[in-house]
């Protein structure tokens, strides 16, 4: 049985190349495009792991990995983004599991 991506990400030449990498070492990928979206695919397929971009349209990574930890606190969630400041890393550590 193949583990679960899914992948939030509102460009889509990144996102085509990374679910290419992805389904290549054999993983299943659903790609969402804004953060809505993400969070109705995340209660849909369940999945093992999340890949969130920080900046999308209609809800924000931050507030994403948010609703994710309330329906399910033990799903990784990976953080990809161009922000590297000290308090863009620590908000998204926020989001941990407690």
């Amino acid at each position: 049985m193949k583990q679960k991506i899914l992948y939030a990400e509102d460009e889509p030449l990144l996102a085509q190349i990374v679910s290419d990498n992805l389904k290549a070492r054999g993983y299943e990928v659903q790609i969402a495009r804004d953060g809505q979206v993400a969070l109705e695919m995340f209660k849909a397929i369940k999945p093992d792991l999340c890949l969130l971009d920080i900046m999308m349209p209609l809800k924000d990574g931050y507030s994403l990995a948010g609703d994710i930890r309330k329906l399910a606190s033990g799903v990784p969630i990976i953080f990809l983004s161009a922000k590297s400041l000290d308090e863009d890393v620590v908000k998204g550590f926020k989001n941990r599991r407690e």
